[in-house]
C-alpha cells in the first residue's frame, strides 16, 4: 500500500540533535544525519491534532480484504494513517551506525490509526537512510504486525482483522523512495535543534522471510533451525512441567527489555559448529535474561550447551536487579557448559541491595554446574561476571574470565554469605574492580581454588587478585599460579590454606585464537594437581580443555583453563600402565630414565624441545622384562624445558625435564 506524508498536511517526520536539557538525552548526529527522529506528532513538534507520519493512498497491489473492509465500513483509504515513535542513531559508531551518505535508525515503532483509533502496530529494528543528491531513501527491517484494536470501535476492529488476514505468514517493512528536506521547517527549543522532512513517495510492503516472531506469553515445544531466527516480542514464560527445546543453530533475538521466566525446563543444546546465540535485535536494546525465580526443584534439569549470551541487562526487581543473563534463586538443577557470556551487565540500583553478577546471579543455588565457559566484558556494581550469594556452592570448572569489571567489588566473581564451592582449572586475567580485581569472598564464604591462574587483575583499592572481607572467610588455594602470591590478597588477614602454589608469570601466548593460552615454556605446564593429590577432582573436569586438547595427559594437568598439547609428543594413546621416572629433575648434566616392563618388548625413548621438535633418539631397541635404567647426558643442551617420551607399542608416557 503506498503512502505519503507532506508537510502541508502536517505530515512527515522530524530529525534533531539534543543538548540534553530537554526530554531526550544528549545526542549529536553528523551533518544532515541527525541523532533523533520521530513523526511530527511526537511531543507536539507539530501541534496540529492531525499531525502524523503519513496517510495511505489508492493504488495498492495487494491487501484486498483490507480495502474491501475500509469501503464496506464507510472509510476512505486516506483515513488509515501511520505514526512513528522516537528512534535514534544508537551507539553512533562510524562505519557501523553511519557513513558518508547513510545512517541507521534503531527502535522504529509504527502505529496504524483509523480515524484516530490505534488498530495495529509493527516494530522495525533498523531503518537505513541513504542520502542522494537531492533526496533520501530508506528501507526498514521486517517486523510482525500485532493487533492493538481491542479498545477501538467494531468497524475499526474489522479493518484490523482484515489487514492481518492479508498479511498471512508475511511480515511487514516500510520503504520510502523519496524523502525531502522541508525548507523553512527548521526548529529549535526544548533542548532540540532539528528540521522537518516530508515523504513524497513511500509504501508498506508484505514480504516473506524465514523467521518466527514470539509474542508475550507462554512457550514450550521445539524451536528449529528451519524457523530461525526467533524474534522475542514480549516476556516469555516456560510453565511448570513444560519444556522448551532449542535446537542447534537456532538464533534467538530479543527485541526489547524482555525476560524468559522459566518455571519449567529449557534445553538449549547447541554444538561446536552450530551454537545457539541469545542476543538483542539492535544496538539500543537490552534484554532481561533468564529468570529462575520460582522454579520448583522437581522439574528436569535445564541444560545450556554451546550457547552465547550477550547484551543481557538485569532489569527485574527480583532478585535485586542482579544477574544480567541468569538470575537463579533456590535452584541447583541448571547446567551451563561450552558457552560464552559477553557484554552483559547489572547496574540498576535497587536499595538496599546492590545489583550484582553482570552475567549470572545465584542465590541459595546449591551446586550449580558451570564448565568450559568464557566470561568476558561483563559488568556489574559487584561481581562483574558472577555473584554467588547465600549458601551457594557452585562447581566452576575449566572456565576463562577476562576483562570483566565491577564498579565496586569483585571484578569476576563475588562469594557472599556462607558460600563455598570448587573452582578448578580456571583462568582469571585482566579483570578489574575497586576491591578484589578477580575475586571477593565475604561473610563466612570459603570456596576452594584449584589449578587456577590469577594474573593481571587490578584493584584500584585493595586486593589485586583476591579481596578477603572478613576472617571467617577462609578460601583455599591449591596448585594455583597467583601474581604476587599472598601479597595479591587484600582485606582481612588470610586464614585459609595456601599449598603448592606458583607465583610466576604464566607466560600467556599473545598471538593465538585462544586468549590466555599457555606458551610452550609456561611454568604452569604439568604443574596442576597430581592424581595422588587430595585436590585431584577428575570428576569435575571435562575431557578436553577450552581449545580442544585432552585435559589430563598421562596423569598430568596444566594450571589454568588450557592444556598445552605439544605437537609430536602427545599424539598417540597415553598410558598409565608403565612406571616411567626421570631423576634428578631438574638437572644440569646427567639424567637417569627408569622404567619397568611387564614383558620383553621394543622401546623407543626420544627427547623433544618445548615446542615439540624432536632433538634426538635416546633409545630405540628391545628390552627384556623387568626394571631398566638408561642414563643420558643433557649437559650440552641450553637451559629450559624439554620433554622425554617413552613409547612401548601404542602406549606413550611423556615426562617434562627442566635443564638448569
Amino acid at each position: 500500500i503506498p503512502f505519503q506524508g507532506l508537510n502541508t498536511d502536517h505530515e512527515g517526520f522530524a530529525g534533531w540533535d539534543a543538548d540534553g536539557t530537554g526530554p531526550e538525552p544528549y545526542g549529536n548526529g553528523h551533518n544532515t544525519q541527525l541523532y533523533y527522529g520521530a513523526s511530527l506528532d511526537y511531543d507536539g513538534i507539530d501541534p496540529d491534532p492531525n499531525a502524523c507520519l503519513g496517510h495511505f493512498l489508492d493504488g495498492s497491489t495487494g491487501f484486498f480484504n483490507t480495502l474491501i473492509q475500509l469501503q464496506y465500513r464507510g472509510f476512505e483509504i486516506g483515513d488509515l494513517k501511520m505514526k512513528y515513535g522516537l528512534n535514534s542513531l544508537g551507539p553512533d559508531v562510524e562505519g557501523e551506525d553511519w557513513g558518508d551518505n547513510w545512517c541507521n535508525y534503531y527502535n522504529n515503532n509504527f502505529v496504524f490509526e483509523l480515524n484516530g483509533e490505534p488498530i495495529l502496530t509493527v516494530f522495525e529494528d533498523t531503518i537505513k537512510l541513504v542520502s542522494w543528491a537531492s533526496y533520501w531513501t530508506d528501507e526498514g527491517s521486517i517486523g510482525k504486525v500485532y493487533d492493538i484494536s481491542e479498545n477501538a470501535s467494531p468497524e475499526a476492529q474489522f479493518v484490523a482483522q482484515s489487514f492481518l488476514k492479508d498479511m498471512g505468514s508475511h511480515y511487514l517493512k516500510t520503504i520510502t523512495s523519496e524523502v525531502h528536506y522541508v525548507y523553512g521547517g527548521d526548529f529549535t527549543g526544548n533542548g532540540r535543534n532539528g528540521a522537518k522532512y516530508e515523504i513524497t513517495e513511500g509504501a508498506i510492503v508484505g514480504v516473506h522471510e524465514k523467521a518466527t516472531f514470539i509474542p508475550e506469553g507462554t512457550v514450550s515445544g521445539i524451536w528449529t533451525v528451519e524457523n530461525s531466527p526467533y524474534y522475542i516480542d514480549g516476556h516469555i514464560t516456560v510453565e511448570e512441567g513444560q519444556t522448551l527445546t532449542v535446537k542447534p543453530g537456532v538464533k534467538v533475538v530479543v527485541r526489547g527489555p524482555y525476560h524468559f521466566n522459566v518455571e519449567g525446563c529449557v534445553l538449549a543444546e547447541g554444538t561446536n559448529d552450530n551454537n545457539i546465540p541469545f542476543t538483542r535485535s539492535n544496538p539500543i536494546v537490552w534484554w532481561d535474561g533468564f529468570d529462575y525465580i520460582a522454579t520448583p526443584a522437581t522439574n528436569d534439569t535445564s541444560i545450556f550447551n554451546f550457547c552465547v549470551f550477550e547484551y543481557a541487562y538485569a532489569q527485574s526487581a527480583a532478585p535485586a536487579n542482579s544477574g544480567g543473563a541468569f538470575a537463579i534463586l533456590n535452584l541447583s538443577n541448571i547446567k551451563i557448559t561450552n558457552s560464552i557470556f559477553q557484554y552483559n551487565k547489572a547496574d540498576i540500583e535497587s536499595p538496599p541491595w546492590t545489583p550484582s553478577g553482570g552475567a549470572i546471579a545465584i542465590e541459595n543455588g546449591g551446586n550449580l554446574f558451570i564448565q568450559k565457559c568464557i566470561f568476558r566484558n561483563n559488568y556489574a556494581i559487584d561481581g562483574g561476571a558472577i555473584i554467588a550469594y547465600s549458601g551457594t556452592n557452585p562447581i566452576i570448572s575449566n572456565c576463562l574470565f577476562y576483562e570483566n569489571e565491577a564498579n565496586s567489588d569483585a571484578g569476576a566473581i563475588e562469594f557472599n554469605s556462607n558460600c563455598g564451592g570448587i573452582l578448578i582449572n580456571n583462568t582469571f586475567a585482566d579483570n578489574q574492580a575497586n576491591n578484589g580485581g578477580a575475586i571477593q569472598v565475604k561473610s563466612n564464604s570459603s570456596p576452594m581454588f584449584i589449578n587456577t591462574i590469577f594474573w593481571g587483575n587490578v584493584a584500584s583499592g585493595s586486593g589485586n587478585q583476591v579481596m578477603i572481607e572478613d576472617p571467617a572467610s577462609q578460601p583455599g588455594f591449591y596448585y594455583c599460579d597467583i601474581e604476587e602470591g599472598q601479597a595479591g590478597f587484600g582485606g582481612a588477614n588470610f586464614m585459609g590454606n595456601y599449598l603448592f602454589n606458583l607465583e610466576e608469570d604464566p607466560d600467556f601466548e599473545t598471538s593465538t585464537e585462544f586468549p590466555y593460552m599457555l606458551s610452550a615454556g609456561s611454568p604452569c605446564i604439568n604443574m596442576g594437581t597430581p592424581d595422588t593429590s587430595a585436590w585431584f577432582y577428575e570428576q569435575y573436569l571435562p575431557e578436553t580443555c577450552l581449545c580442544g586438547n585432552t585435559r589430563i595427559l598421562d596423569d598430568c594437568i596444566e594450571i589454568g583453563a588450557y592444556e598445552r598439547s605439544i605437537t609430536g609428543i602427545n599424539d598417540k594413546v597415553l598410558s598409565n600402565k608403565i612406571d616411567f621416572q626421570v631423576f634428578p629433575n631438574p638437572s644440569s648434566n646427567n639424567i637417569s630414565l627408569e622404567f619397568e616392563l611387564t614383558v620383553s618388548t621394543f622401546v623407543s625413548i626420544e627427547l623433544f624441545n618445548a615446542v615439540g621438535s624432536r632433538l634426538m633418539v635416546i633409545e630405540n631397541a628391545s628390552f627384556t622384562m623387568g626394571r631398566h635404567i638408561v642414563s643420558h647426558d643433557i649437559g650440552t643442551l641450553p637451559e629450559g624445558i624439554y620433554f622425554c617420551r617413552l613409547q612401548v607399542g601404542n602406549e606413550i608416557i611423556t615426562r617434562k625435564i627442566i635443564k638448569l
